[in-house]
């Protein structure tokens, strides 16, 4: 069985059609049969992915910060933000540890347009993609061109002799949901 960790924001962004975006995800990895493990968040696109994978009946595995607060402007109580409706809830020490537990659940990582948090996932991935500590496949949802940018950065890093070329050094990139299903439908068990 496929263990997707998907990382996406606590935020809804600035259009409804991110928050789509995650639905159609998570229904599409129940309807796959793949376990989706994610943030354990109910709020912003995170609810979303939520919602969608088990609206769909899957397992979704929730991986939470004990005694987080969410973003210093928005003011949640911990009970709020954590999604009581999951198949597996597990309470990570902090941040850090969340990470790390996440990273040894899955079997690959995708990544959908998030903030901060999801950058430091997606590059604490790439890092230990690139330094063996895991070849754990990493797909990015370039939904909308959001992660544009990000990927001209990544091409000038290689070009400029920072990071090697080559599969393994890169994440994949996906501009929709089919071409990432059909991605991880194809790796191993």
């Amino acid at each position: 069985m496929k263990k997707v960790a998907v990382y996406l924001g606590s935020c809804p962004g600035n259009s409804k059609e991110y928050g789509d975006v995650a639905y159609r995800l998570g229904r599409k990895l129940a309807e796959m049969n793949a376990v989706m493990i994610y943030g354990g968040s109910n709020v912003g696109t995170m609810k979303s992915l939520a919602d969608g994978a088990l609206g769909g009946g899957g397992l979704v595995y929730g991986v939470f910060p004990k005694g987080f607060k969410g973003h210093s402007e928005r003011n949640f109580s911990t009970d709020e933000l954590i999604r009581q409706d999951v198949t597996h809830l597990v309470m990570a020490k902090d941040m850090a540890d969340r990470k790390k537990r996440m990273s040894e659940l899955c079997t690959c990582c995708v990544i959908l347009p998030g903030g901060w948090g999801t950058m430091d996932e997606l590059f604490g991935h790439m890092v230990q993609r690139t330094t063996g500590v895991h070849s754990k496949p990493v797909f990015i949802l370039d939904f909308n061109g959001f992660y544009d940018p990000l990927k001209a950065q990544f091409e000038k890093m290689v070009q400029e002799g920072f990071i090697p070329g080559g599969e393994a050094a890169l994440p994949v990139f996906c501009d929709t949901i089919e071409d990432l299903v059909s991605k991880i439908a194809a790796l191993p068990e």
